[in-house]
């Protein structure tokens, strides 16, 4: 999206000592210094008679608008005292000096009345009739006020970028520019659109592994997705298997089955076994494990000496 300020010299930090804006029925004077927050600003200072036409020279302030076609008007600045009341008008390229603020194409910048701190106030104007304006900024009192930068920009409603000009530094977001010569074009804010990242495609969740003893052991592990795991616990579980069935004498087991308790005593064991297939012992620092598997553990023993037949 592009949004043009039709303000031809909308600020004033140049050398010119009034930026060439002129006014007739007052005072001109370029003023320069900080704002209530310490920025750097740059402005004209206006002192203005009774009904004073106050800053513009064409083509600066020129904008052409079709009939009922709306310019919102950005101007940043502050008043003096409580007497004067900035408008903002458009008049006719012919030298009128005040637009009527009765006519509907001039509205009052409601500016905080003597206020120490610059503020920026919007006003939309529609235009009477098609043709070239003159954008201008007057009062109907004596008094005096600051304006340290103007917009214009035909829109429905204002929108968030402010005043700008095309020496406005650019953002991640927005572009600016002038359209010919610095400070005597129109300039052009332009939205920078911000592709995102695409998301990746999320993994594609694998197959379920078929069901057999040793994917019963990984996933007693929290593994049972682990292809490999359930290889080594398939190999690892008939050695266990054959120990049980061995201590047992064969009791427990139905056609080579084992019986529930015995089933969950092998799994037990062979995950412990998988746990350090090389039988090695580990030490890291303090921790140690004993690698070599040395039998069933005390709960085990319990569970396989219910079928173990023993001498009397």
């Amino acid at each position: 999206m592009v949004t043009t300020n039709l303000v031809r010299r909308p600020r004033f930090t140049d050398g010119a000592a009034t930026a060439v804006w002129s006014i007739k029925g007052g005072f001109l004077a370029k003023v320069a210094g900080t704002d209530a927050a310490g920025n750097p600003m740059s402005g004209l200072h206006v002192t203005t008679g009774n009904t004073s036409g106050v800053p513009n020279t064409a083509p600066h302030t020129e904008v052409t608008l079709a009939a009922g076609e709306k310019v919102t008007v950005w101007v940043e600045g502050k008043l003096f005292n409580t007497a004067p009341k900035m408008f903002v008008g458009l008049v006719s390229t012919t030298g009128q000096i005040n637009p009527n603020p009765t006519t509907g194409n001039s509205v009052e910048m409601l500016f905080p009345a003597s206020s120490s701190a610059y503020s920026t106030v919007t006003a939309t104007i529609t235009a009477p009739a098609s043709g070239p304006y003159l954008l201008r900024l007057y009062n109907l009192t004596t008094g005096t006020f600051d304006v340290t930068g103007v917009r214009a920009s035909v829109m429905a409603a204002p929108d968030s970028l402010g005043i700008f000009d095309g020496d406005t530094p650019d953002t991640a977001t927005t572009a600016y520019a002038w359209t010919a010569a610095a400070s005597s074009s129109e300039s052009t804010a332009t939205v920078v659109e911000v592709t995102p990242e695409p998301t990746p495609d999320p993994e594609p969740t694998p197959e379920p592994l078929p069901d057999s003893p040793g994917k019963r052991v990984a996933d007693f592990l929290g593994q049972g997705y682990n292809p490999e795991l359930v290889a080594m616990a398939d190999q690892h579980i008939l050695i266990v298997t054959a120990m049980a069935q061995a201590y047992t004498r064969g009791k427990g087991f139905t056609g080579g089955v084992p019986a529930d308790d015995v089933a969950a005593v092998i799994t037990t064991a062979t995950a412990r076994l998988i746990a350090n297939p090389e039988q090695l012992d580990i030490r890291a620092g303090e921790v140690s494990v004993k690698g070599a598997f040395t039998g069933w553990t005390l709960a085990e023993t319990f569970v396989l000496n219910r079928y173990r037949k023993t001498a009397r």
